[in-house]
């Protein structure tokens, strides 16, 4: 596909493409511009009073602010963007120690690791891949679906701002905002409004929106995520969740922005969260009743389409061994403390590992590890990282008879 200049998605929003920074959403790109429009006419009008010498002063002034300001857009893209990526990096000291128990549960060591299923034991630790889920060329022509539709995008403006990153379908932990009860966001708009220009959207009313459209269009690639996944979980059948939202897509534009580590590391949220919350309760599901095993949280992503500078998926190794790493353990003093890795500090004792994606290779890990989006060079805003992402957990059933599990996102 050949990239626009401007790229028109989520309803009513548009990004034009910046030389050397990638898609930015058009109302800021607007106020830079007339920032620029505005120096240009004083600079030029001051010039017009002063004497030949002070005017050569002035354009040279002039054009130094203009090059400063470019390789600031280049390089940073916003100040409080940059900051806040300096601080989103590294997970903080609770995760770190609750992603450390974790793991310590897998060890042979462990308590319950005899409770444990096979496949449960291995991913608390790292990634599961299932190769070859789609062919190349399978994936390609998927993207190019997708991209289709991105009228139906959804903008994920209360992380990325005015950057590039969208959904294609709703999923409950960025769209968990009810628009009339944002002030910001709620003003001359209905309540439960599906607003595709902002994450402050009604997610129980973008299910009704988008489910059956989503299950329609693409339910060739779930039926192939449903078998990849029962072969990867050790058989057991694989059902969509009803009444909540179907595995969806993460489209991420390339930007320069994204060549920073600014993809906060985190641990998924556990499924009880979810149907116990508002988000969930379309679902109706007895979990308790269906005999649900809370250890049996999985995260799955299905690459579909890799930018040019390369991606992945990044996690925190706590112990250490051979595989890509591209850091050690670092000091977060966010939170006023400072610990280094030490025998009383186990948790500060980790790698940061990268799995590589590969397009149509399913990556599965429990919701446990402490992961993020892998960053990656910025080459063009002429490419972009399509991932299909999902949830699920299993249960014995009512008469505990037989293994299911249940996705959704």
């Amino acid at each position: 596909m050949t990239h626009p200049f401007v790229f028109d998605c989520c309803g009513d929003q548009n990004f034009v493409a910046l030389p050397f920074v990638g898609y930015t959403r058009a109302e800021e790109v607007g106020i830079l511009a007339a920032v620029i429009a505005a120096l240009v006419l004083v600079t030029f009008g001051v010039a017009k009073l002063v004497s030949k010498r002070l005017q050569v002063i002035i354009g040279s002034l002039f054009a130094v602010f203009i090059a400063l300001a470019f390789q600031f857009i280049k390089s940073s893209d916003y100040v409080s963007f940059a900051l806040a990526s300096i601080d989103a990096s590294v997970a903080d000291r609770g995760s770190l120690m609750n992603g450390y128990e974790f793991y310590k549960s897998s060890l042979p060591s462990s308590e319950i690791l005899d409770q444990l299923d096979v496949y449960t034991r291995e991913w608390r630790r790292k990634p599961h891949v299932n190769v070859g889920v789609l062919s190349a060329k399978e994936a390609d022509d998927l993207a190019e679906m997708i991209l289709e539709e991105r009228k139906r995008f959804y903008h994920i403006d209360h992380l990325a701002f005015p950057l590039p990153f969208f959904t294609h379908g709703p999923y409950w932990g960025y769209h968990t905002h009810d628009s009339s009860a944002n002030k910001d966001t709620s003003k001359d708009r209905p309540e439960h409004d599906v607003k595709l220009s902002s994450t402050f959207t009604d997610y129980r009313e973008a299910v009704k929106k988008d489910r059956e459209f989503m299950m329609s269009k693409y339910s060739m690639l779930y039926e192939r995520v449903r078998a990849a996944l029962s072969e990867s979980l050790g058989g057991g059948e694989v059902r969509h969740l009803e009444g909540v939202g179907v595995p969806g897509f993460h489209i991420i534009s390339s930007h320069v922005a994204w060549s920073l580590q600014v993809f906060r590391f985190h641990a998924d949220e556990r499924y009880e969260m979810f149907l116990e919350g508002e988000e969930g309760k379309a679902a109706n599901f007895d979990a308790k009743g269906e005999n649900c095993d809370s250890t049996s949280r999985i995260s799955f992503t299905l690459p579909i389409r890799m930018p040019d500078g390369d991606s992945g998926l990044n996690y925190i190794d706590f112990g250490g061994g051979e595989g890509e790493s591209f850091g050690s353990a670092a000091l977060n003093v966010r939170d006023g403390w400072r610990e280094t890795c030490s025998e009383r500090t186990p948790w500060r004792c980790y790698t940061q590992r990268r799995e590589k994606y590969e397009a149509g290779n399913l990556v599965v890990h429990a919701g446990n590890l402490i992961h993020s989006i892998g960053h990656w060079n910025y080459t063009s805003y002429d490419s972009e990282r399509i991932t299909m992402q999902g949830f699920g957990f299993k249960c014995r059933g009512v008469n505990n008879d037989q293994d299911v599990w249940y996705i959704y996102w």
